[in-house]
Order: C-alpha cells, then structure tokens, then sequence
C-alpha cells in the first residue's frame, strides 16, 4: 500500500554558496551529454544539499506535471569522486483515484519541496540525509566525506512510467486532476544532473541505495 501523507522536509538553511559509469549508461537518455540544461551552473560547494530540478525538456514530472528532481550533496577531499545515491521510497499508488491524491503531497510533487541549499534533509519518507547518507563522520564514518544524491519519488510507481500521454484521476474533494506517469525518465535525467556535477570521475566506486523506490 502507498505510504502514508509524507512530512515536507524541514532543514537550516546553509549560506549560499563527463562519460558516465559503464554500467550506469543505460540510463543516460538517447543523445544525451554532460553540460546543455543539467550542469549550466556549475557543481555547487561540498557539505551542502541543492536540489535540481529537472528541465522541461526531460519530460522527468511528478504526478502533478510539476518537475522532478535530485538533491547533491558533493563530497571533500579524495572521496568526492565516489558517490552514494539513494532512489528514495514511498509505495505505490494502486489506481488514478489514489494517485490524484497522492498528487497533492510530496510524493506526488515537487511544488513544496525546498529550494534553499540545506546542511540536512529532515522530515522524509526514508529519513533524509541519515544514515549513510549522513555528512556526520561520528554517524556515518565510512561514506562521510562520499558525493551523495537523493532521488526525490514523486511518480508513484517505483520510477517504472514512460508514459507519454497524461491520464487523470478523482481526488477525494471530487476535483479532477491531471496526472503523469513518468518516474523511467527521472533516472535518465538524474544521471545528466550527476555527470554535471562529476560523477564520471567516479571511475571506481558507486554505492546505489534506496527503499520500496529502488525498483527502478
């Protein structure tokens, strides 16, 4: 079953601040290359979480069509070229009525997750940045200091939709919704947004992690 409405992520607020892995390049879209709409700005300072929307033109949405994305956190020293990235999780959504629904959380959009850069993500489906995903070295010591990304899970079905046309559901206030199922394409634009931010360089060592999402 889906998982329950999630927390929206809480967290202070931090001062502002090439070819992929051989087994990973399934996922990179037809065509697609290091720089272009993903990495135009530059790779973002160590120790911080920046979300990165995914451009227009991946087709990479949410149920409610608005954009999905990945948070980074890069790395420091000599681990910044090793990378944990975690698909996050959350169930499913069985059918259009429960997916409209879904459409008006977290899970199911990015409208509120936050912008700002973050020490942590807090408050989500999978615990955030704990863990392993931790930049604690007295909680996570072994992959600290590691390159991470978080794979926001707003398409509700385990990244598994390539659907080009929109469907629709009813949610429960009785409102129509439009509703997109297109969580396939988010990995391929993920990846463009980690080859911007130098997960080529990562030549040996990719941890991949995740919960009920990883099924992608």
């Amino acid at each position: 079953p889906p998982a329950g409405a999630p927390r929206r992520a809480v967290a202070r607020a931090a001062a502002p601040q090439k070819a992929a892995p051989q087994w990973f390049s399934a996922l990179i879209p037809a065509g697609g290359g290091g720089g272009g709409a993903f990495g135009a700005a530059g790779r973002q300072e160590a120790g911080v979480w920046s979300l990165h929307l995914f451009p227009e033109a991946s087709g990479a949405l949410c149920l409610d069509g608005s954009p999905g994305g990945v948070y980074v956190q890069r790395g420091s020293g000599e681990d910044a070229g090793r990378w944990v990235v975690h698909l996050q999780g959350g169930g499913w959504c069985v059918n259009e009525d429960e997916c409209a629904l879904r459409a008006g959380t977290d899970l199911g959009s990015s409208s509120a997750w936050s912008r700002r850069p973050l020490f942590e993500l807090t408050g989500m489906v999978d615990s955030g940045s704990g863990g392993i995903m931790s930049g604690d070295a007295t909680v996570n010591p072994k992959f600290s200091s590691w390159s991470k990304a978080w794979l926001m899970y707003c398409d509700g079905a385990s990244f598994a939709g390539d659907a080009e046309e929109a469907s629709s559901g009813v949610d429960p206030s009785g409102e129509r919704k439009t509703l997109y199922f297109r969580g396939r394409r988010h990995l391929g634009a993920m990846m463009e947004v980690l080859r911007g931010e130098g997960l080529d360089s990562a030549t040996r060592d990719v941890l991949l992690t995740g919960s009920s999402g990883r099924a992608g």
